[in-house]
């Protein structure tokens, strides 16, 4: 993952590995700011994590898949709403 200084970096997937709240990782397959194939790297270093591809993107989905973005967030928060809530009756 070039482009973002390994420390900051190494914190910052270490304690959200460690904690329990929930992530989504998402990738456009052709970003060539942080290439597709990091993706391995992310999701190894997150094993609970979900990911979603977006195809024929690049570094920003938000922007240029805005509809199908909205979607796949909104997606997985109603899920890990709706897993948490059973979880804490």
């Amino acid at each position: 993952m070039s482009g973002v200084r390994a420390e900051w970096r190494t914190a910052l997937i270490g304690a959200l590995a460690k904690s329990d709240v929930p992530a989504l990782v998402v990738w456009g397959d052709h970003d060539h700011i942080l290439p597709f194939s990091h993706l391995e790297a992310a999701a190894a270093a997150l094993p609970r994590a979900e990911s979603h591809v977006f195809a024929k993107t690049g570094h920003m989905p938000q922007i240029e898949r805005p509809d199908e973005f909205a979607a796949v967030v909104e997606d997985f928060l109603t899920r890990v709403s709706a897993d948490r809530q059973v979880t804490s009756i």
